[in-house]
């Protein structure tokens, strides 16, 4: 009798546990607000920008170099210009002097970060609305069965989503993704912290 009465207690307890999780849908409804977020390969995200910033300002410094070769070879050149020009080029070399890796990580950092507080609104119909202090976005949403992938779907068709590392009801990580566009310029590795 004794094992029968613990063997109902511990059904109705499995029973009620299961019962008591929510599905990935139902965690996912409400609104998100980005807390945090890591980047994970910043310092390969860093020399990317740094070694570009270089390679404009390089560029900007042989254009004005051109200029000046070609104001050298008139017989009466613009005086004005061509200290204009020279002036430039010293602020370009000033800029290429004050460039390092460490200042780059930094304002890559803060750029990076500078996006706290963008929200996301997962409504029960399937709409969302995402926000921030320079843009609202709208479309639809849907979330994978076991909660690891939301797919967006902006008001003009265009498809993101997020692959979810972690899902609760007060938080959500993970990492976003843009379907075709790995590599245009360098793959970034953020992961971001939602809080609700």
């Amino acid at each position: 009798m004794k094992k029968t009465i613990y063997s109902i207690i511990i059904l109705a307890l499995i029973s009620l546990n299961f019962s008591c999780k929510q599905s990935p849908e139902k965690l996912a409804i409400g609104t998100w607000t980005l807390d945090s977020v890591s980047v994970i390969n910043i310092d390969e995200v860093a020399k990317y920008y740094f070694e570009m910033d270089m390679e404009t300002i390089d560029n900007e410094i042989s254009a004005i170099d051109e200029q000046l070769q070609m104001m050298e070879k008139e017989k009466n050149p613009n005086v004005e210009s061509y200290e204009n020009l020279m002036s430039q080029k010293l602020s370009l070399e000033d800029q290429k002097a004050a460039l390092n890796l460490e200042t780059t990580k930094s304002e890559r950092l803060e750029y990076y970060n500078s996006f706290k507080g963008l929200s996301y609104v997962f409504n029960e119909d399937k709409t969302y609305t995402n926000k921030s202090s320079e843009y609202v976005e709208n479309g639809t949403w849907s979330i994978s069965e076991d909660g690891k992938t939301i797919t967006l779907v902006t008001a003009d068709g265009y498809e993101y989503g997020m692959s979810v590392e972690e899902l609760t009801s007060k938080n959500m990580n993970g990492k976003l993704y843009y379907p075709g566009e790995e590599g245009v310029y360098i793959d970034i590795d953020i992961l971001y912290f939602f809080v609700k």
